[in-house]
């Protein structure tokens, strides 16, 4: 996986395209609500460079294929890398404010979202236990 810059506009961005991928589907309406949610101006990042590091973490995912081809979208190890680059606490809040808003955009919040929010909230130490935080995969 790759590396970002500390607190970069890159290393939210991949917290968000995570949230985006986590239910195997990019949905229209989710990349609707980032211009509504004006997440690019918020973060510091324009449009297309946001793209870019949705097809890098894309690329990184086919990657780390195994070999039946079977792709894992989170894992606890590259998730916590990602985690640890986003230090600055009221930019994890303003992370978990994008994130939340984005996976209720389609009008629905699938089981790898909310198993991706709750490990966010309780690795951030923003809650001490999400009752059995649903399993990554």
């Amino acid at each position: 996986m790759r590396t970002y810059t500390r607190n970069s506009p890159e290393a939210v961005s991949r917290l968000v395209a995570m949230a985006i991928i986590t239910d195997a589907e990019v949905d229209d309406r989710e990349l609707d609500a980032l211009e509504r949610m004006d997440f690019y101006g918020s973060v510091g990042i324009n449009k297309w460079a946001f793209g870019d590091v949705l097809a890098d973490f894309c690329d990184d995912l086919k990657r780390r294929a195994d070999r039946r081809g079977r792709i894992r979208l989170l894992d606890q190890r590259h998730l916590d890398h990602a985690l640890s680059e986003v230090d600055d606490p009221l930019l994890r809040a303003k992370t978990i404010a994008l994130i939340a808003n984005l996976v209720r955009s389609d009008g629905r919040v699938a089981a790898q979202e909310a198993a991706f929010l709750s490990y966010l909230l309780k690795r951030w130490e923003y809650c001490s236990d999400t009752a059995d935080t649903a399993r990554l995969h």
